[in-house]
């Protein structure tokens, strides 16, 4: 599957990006499907960290935690 998507950096530039995979749908739930941070800055260290905890629940017969374990922190609960 090819999907075209474009990005819109606030008050910046808008990126077109191609992406690409394939897929079965998965048995996951999560416990929000979005989520609003409001303006969030990146530009100094001393800025207080925004952040959500996004549960994804797997109703699967199949184990998906290698997949995600690779690339973000996993918390077993």
């Amino acid at each position: 599957m090819d999907a075209m998507t474009d990005v819109q950096i606030s008050h910046g530039p808008t990126y077109t990006m191609k992406v690409t995979g394939t897929c079965v749908q998965p048995g996951l739930q999560f416990s929000t499907t979005s989520h609003d941070f409001g303006a969030c800055f990146v530009a100094r260290p001393d800025l207080p960290v925004q952040s959500v905890v996004l549960k994804l629940t797997n109703g699967d017969v199949k184990d998906i935690r290698s997949h995600f374990c690779n690339v973000l922190p996993c918390v077993a609960v």
